[in-house]
């Protein structure tokens, strides 16, 4: 009896869900390819209006992370719409909405993913602070935030695995160019 109370209190306070992950448009994380997800853009009559490798620094970019930003996608009040992919896998996607001061967006849209999903593990209002809303889903980390000044709202879907996964490709990179660069220098 005591391992089930356990079990639960661990549930309620690390936020886990057993809820399905959310698939925006049927796009899964983790493990939708990036092959699949092109077909999807084409079958939906969507755009590229930008495609490439993830950019670190400068014109430091890293190839194992592409990035596709996208128009055509039917969401009120979206401006962009980015998918990101590590090593050809769908792991982060990032609507960007118009926002007014008033926050309106950020209201209209944690109350639909609220009915959807239910309540979220944590949230602050977006008064005096930054505004945001986490539901989790396994790996999978839904969150929508808003920074108190700005006219902006974000709804980002991450695949947490795969996103520390790009991270670390990124800082492996990173090393590697500094340690070619610095052979270079001389005078040091």
């Amino acid at each position: 009896m005591r391992f089930y109370i356990y079990a639960l209190l661990t549930i309620l306070v690390v936020g886990i869900s057993f809820a399905k992950p959310p698939a925006p448009f049927g796009l899964e994380l983790g493990k939708t390819t990036e092959k699949e997800f092109l077909e999807l853009v084409k079958q939906k009559g969507w755009r590229i209006e930008k495609s490439g490798y993830r950019i670190i620094e400068g014109d430091l970019t890293n190839p194992d992370v592409t990035g596709y930003i996208i128009s055509g996608i039917e969401l009120d009040k979206l401006d962009s719409a980015t998918f990101w992919f590590y090593k050809g896998t769908l792991f982060k996607i990032v609507y960007t909405l118009r926002e007014n001061m008033d926050k309106k967006t950020f209201y209209l849209y944690f109350d639909q993913l609220k009915a959807k999903y239910g309540k979220p593990v944590s949230y602050t209002k977006p008064w005096l602070a930054n505004g945001e809303a986490v539901w989790r889903f396994g790996n999978v980390e839904l969150s929508l935030y808003c920074p108190w000044v700005g006219m902006r709202t974000y709804i980002m879907y991450v695949h947490t695995t795969l996103d520390r996964q790009a991270e670390k490709s990124d800082e492996a990179y990173y090393r590697e160019y500094i340690r070619e660069k610095s052979k270079k220098l001389e005078a040091l």
